[in-house]
Order: structure tokens, then C-alpha cells, then sequence
């Protein structure tokens, strides 16, 4: 266990305020910035909260990053006329580049959220004023638990769509828990080889104030930082940066 290391990330942690969280998602996670795009130039702006959520439960076993398929999402559906987020959905998958397995089992989830397509788009303020009410709708009706990574996954995306479109801060609550992919699972090993995840980041999130879905925007995008040499500016960035390097 890489004790030292994890108490030397969690105290530079406590230094970034949940504003700071937020510019740091707004500025450097390119998946924002891709649907702030897609909202700018749709003309469906009332399904694109629906089509963001509906997407990001399909959003697994892709054949690329994750930024390159919310990119690639994010173009295809700029100026796309759409009646029904299902069906231009479907029709999607067939053409993407990166994501192209498991296609039969994705439909097949697809046309079961049909139902609650427009429940959602009817009580978009409702769910972003109250994410565990959404996380609780997505789990009975896809049968898959709470801390399931595509379901947290998709009401952190939620939360950008509906900060982009309603121009309205809401914090994520603190008892929704980390998505744990790759990269997350990485930090985790490398931290403490025996941890169980979800239960690491929700101890961390306690002692720093940031709730696990906005923790994992500042793991996972300097993770991609990383990769890509490119070091924030702001010192309370690059001093997380620095540390997880040393795990990269």
C-alpha cells in the first residue's frame, strides 16, 4: 500500500474548492466540451438532455477513448433533427467507429429505456435537481445496482447536459459513488493493490469535501493529461498532476 502517496494526493485534494471541480470539468474534460458543442448547434435542444443520458448507458466496451466516442457522438448529432433519441440512437450505433461490439445487447437496452425516454425529457429540471431519484429510475429498469459503472457514469453526463443547457450549477450528491473504469481502477491499484475501489474514493471524498462523481473528473481527465504531456497551468491542478504522474 502506497500509504504515503494517497495522503499526499487526498491533502492536495482538500485544497481544490467544488468551484475549482467545476472549472477544471468546463475547461479540460473534452467530453464537456464536446456536448457543449452538440448543444450549441442542435436543432433538438429538447432532447438533448434525453440523448446525452441515453447515450452514456450504451457508452461501454467502446473501441476507443472515451473522449474520441463523445466526439464522435457529439458530430454526428450536430444539426440532426431527432424525433425519437432511441431510434437515432440505434441507427448511430451502426455507423460509429468507436463503438462497435456488443451491438445486439446494446439495441436490446435501448428499446427497453423506449419507456422512459419521455419521462425523462418531461422531468429534466426534477432528475437535475435530484440525481439519486434518476440513479433510482435507471436501476429498476435496467435491473443493474446503484454503484454499477455506466449508471453513475451516465448521471454525471446528465449533470453536464443539464449544466449546459439550463446554464444552473447543481453539485453531484456525495452518496453516489465513483465509476470505477480503467483508469480508475489503475490509481486504485496502484494506491492500495487490496482496495476495494468505491470504498477508497468514498473514504477520500469524505475527508476532502469532493463528492465521487466530481473526484473523478480530477482523476480521470489529469490521467489523460498525463498521457498527453499537457500539464495545467493553475498549480492546484498541476500539483495533482505531479502526483498521480508518479502512477501514471
Amino acid at each position: 500500500m502506497n500509504k504515503n502517496l494517497l495522503e499526499r494526493i487526498t491533502k492536495v485534494l482538500k485544497e481544490i474548492d467544488i468551484t475549482s471541480v467545476l472549472e477544471f470539468e468546463e475547461t479540460y474534460d473534452e467530453q464537456f466540451k464536446a456536448l457543449k458543442e452538440l448543444y450549441r448547434d442542435s436543432p433538438s435542444k429538447n432532447k438533448f438532455c434525453v440523448l446525452v443520458t441515453l447515450n452514456a448507458l450504451i457508452s461501454y466496451q467502446l473501441s476507443g477513448t472515451g473522449e474520441q466516442y463523445w466526439r464522435e457522438f457529439a458530430d454526428y448529432f450536430k444539426r440532426k433533427n431527432i424525433n425519437s433519441a432511441v431510434s437515432a440512437l440505434i441507427k448511430f450505433l451502426k455507423e460509429s467507429r468507436y463503438n462497435r461490439r456488443l451491438h445486439k445487447a446494446k439495441e436490446q437496452r435501448l428499446r427497453k429505456l423506449r419507456k422512459i425516454e419521455k419521462i425523462i425529457t418531461n422531468n429534466e429540471k426534477e432528475y437535475y435537481s435530484n440525481p439519486k431519484k434518476l440513479l433510482e429510475l435507471l436501476s429498476k429498469v435496467l435491473g443493474s445496482p446503484k454503484t454499477s459503472k455506466t449508471l453513475v457514469f451516465t448521471v454525471k453526463m446528465f449533470n453536464y447536459a443539464c449544466r449546459i443547457k439550463y446554464r444552473e450549477i447543481v453539485i453531484l450528491p456525495n452518496d453516489i459513488d465513483i465509476p470505477v473504469d480503467l483508469r480508475i481502477r489503475k490509481i486504485t491499484m496502484k494506491l492500495n493493490k487490496n482496495a476495494d475501489p468505491i470504498k477508497l474514493w468514498r473514504a477520500v471524498s469524505a475527508l476532502t469535501g469532493i463528492p465521487p462523481l466530481h473526484l473523478d473528473s480530477l482523476l480521470w481527465i489529469t490521467m489523460r493529461l498525463i498521457k498527453e504531456k499537457k500539464k495545467p497551468r493553475e498549480v492546484k491542478y498541476s500539483k495533482l498532476y505531479e502526483l498521480l504522474r508518479e502512477i501514471a
